[in-house]
């Protein structure tokens, strides 16, 4: 079987395992062992088109790439992180405990109950923030299960999954169909009301907003608590008698996307 038929074939749905998506959403489902990243990007070059979502089809991890076509400047469409975050917490609060927090560590980290259960990232055909992409990439990866279904949790001081946060046995399609409905909503709030409430919702779910928190920045790490977000979508950290301004395209040469990156 040649290559692009192999792939097609993997990629098919059949009408059961279709997920229930806004009708916004074209699924590409992928096998657990597809390199989820490189076929987005393929597709993205290829010209899927808007709305594109690819997602692996495992229970192991949420693991999706949401392709998007800007009609504006880069810099313009970035904060569309912000969008997928807000997303992520609303959905993420339908299969945790009502007791159990979602936060997150400027600008790629997402944190369940003090311990990072998966990261977030952008990519993109073009760095030139004042220009117009081709196409976004938002792409996300949350820790459902353990691969060897760990019976100890815990274990990783620094880093959970959702099950051991008392999620239970969720599946990822169930929280790829909240993420996703949950998306489109914060897009047309962002679209009509700009970002300012949406900056408001995510300060409220940041780590370092009540205290300091050290960022990895490009000039080093940087210790202060996060005051708000830019027009821009940039971050705003007080450093004790210093402000800082980290630029929201740091995501651009962050994550699973940079080179060389190793992400949860």
């Amino acid at each position: 079987m040649q290559e692009k038929e192999r792939v097609q074939e993997q990629e098919s749905i059949t009408l059961n395992d279709r997920p229930s998506l806004p009708p916004l959403f074209t699924p590409v489902a992928l096998t657990p062992t597809q390199d989820l990243r490189a076929r987005a990007h393929e597709l993205a070059q290829e010209g899927s088109g808007a709305g594109t979502l690819v997602y692996a089809r495992t229970d192991e991890r949420l693991e999706a790439a949401f392709l998007l076509e800007p009609e504006t400047s880069l810099q313009d469409a970035l904060p569309v992180a912000y969008v997928l975050m807000l997303g992520i917490n609303d959905a993420l609060g339908k299969v945790l405990p009502a007791q159990i927090g979602v936060s997150f560590r400027w600008p790629d980290q997402i944190y369940v109950n003090e311990a990072c259960v998966g990261n977030l990232a952008l990519a993109s055909n073009t760095h030139d923030l004042s220009q117009e992409p081709d196409w976004l990439l938002a792409y996300v990866k949350i820790h459902i299960l353990d691969q060897d279904d760990d019976q100890n949790p815990g274990r990783r001081a620094l880093h959970t999954t959702l099950f051991e946060e008392g999620a239970g046995y969720v599946s990822s399609r169930e929280i790829l169909e909240a993420l996703a409905r949950f998306f489109v909503s914060w897009l047309h709030r962002w679209q009509d009301e700009g970002l300012t409430p949406l900056a408001a919702a995510w300060v409220g779910l940041a780590r370092g907003s009540e205290e300091e928190e050290t960022f990895d920045f490009f000039q080093g790490p940087q210790t202060g608590r996060v005051t708000g977000i830019s027009e821009r979508g940039d971050l705003l950290l007080s450093c004790g008698d210093k402000d800082i301004e980290a630029p929201l395209s740091m995501l651009l040469t962050r994550g699973p996307w940079a080179h060389g990156a190793e992400r949860v």
